[in-house]
């Protein structure tokens, strides 16, 4: 029911016109595909609550010993595997891979970066712990730093003119710096995801430059 005189002009004809677009709209292409944004958003959103309550909630909550952070790391990598498996279920159009360009659609780049985001928060006590905790043996006597100059850096000649102590890392040392690049490696993609939106689909894009010729203003997605 309308509220009195609000459709006293709104002629037969003009209604089903309106019925027919309606119809089309939620029957098209586009609209099945924002149906799937919309369902796989939405599952995403509650696997990363899940993670982010388990992992940095009240400690009085937690299943495991905040303080540990091996205990931390393994409650990390039982997220990621959760959200590993939600990225496989995705359908072809909503798919993709690591080395592809950040998407133009702004609602294929949102679930993109919300996944990025989500792996960056998972991993980030390993970051933690490769950082702050793990203990890397001493250099063997008599070394001293070799300059690293045969690697390019692609951010200029900081990297390149850094003393470097080689040394021998066990395997659970490997696996724990393994896991902090790859949530290194998330964040920047979860920043990046937002850079092609707007562009042709076809546009050339380099690396951490955005190609928008004008700011992205973004509201209600859906």
């Amino acid at each position: 029911m309308y509220p009195e005189g609000v459709n006293e002009n709104w002629s037969q004809d003009q209604d089903s016109n309106f019925v027919q677009q309606d119809v089309e709209v939620r029957a098209g292409p586009r609209q099945d595909l924002m149906m799937k944004l919309y369902s796989t958003q939405t599952f995403l959103r509650v696997v990363l609550n899940v993670a982010h309550n388990a992992l940095y909630g009240p400690s009085g909550r937690m299943s495991f010993d905040p303080t540990s952070f091996k205990e931390v790391a393994h409650h990390a990598l039982t997220h990621k595997e959760i959200l590993e498996g939600w990225r496989k279920l995705l359908t072809p159009e909503l798919a993709w891979s690591d080395d592809e360009y950040p998407s133009t659609d702004l609602n294929i780049a949102r679930v993109r970066a919300k996944y990025y985001g989500g792996l960056y928060m998972m991993l980030r006590p390993y970051l933690k712990l490769a950082s702050h905790t793990l203990e890397f043996p001493p250099p063997p006597p008599g070394t001293t730093g070799a300059t690293q100059n045969n690697s390019p850096s692609p951010y200029g000649n900081a990297a390149s003119n850094r003393n470097v102590q080689m040394v021998d890392l066990s395997e659970d040392q490997h696996k724990i710096i393994k896991i902090a690049c790859q949530c290194i490696n998330a964040a920047i993609r979860s920043t990046i995801a937002f850079d092609r939106v707007g562009e042709e689909p076809g546009s050339q894009y380099q690396y951490f430059q955005p190609t928008r010729k004008k700011r992205l203003i973004v509201t209600n997605i859906f």
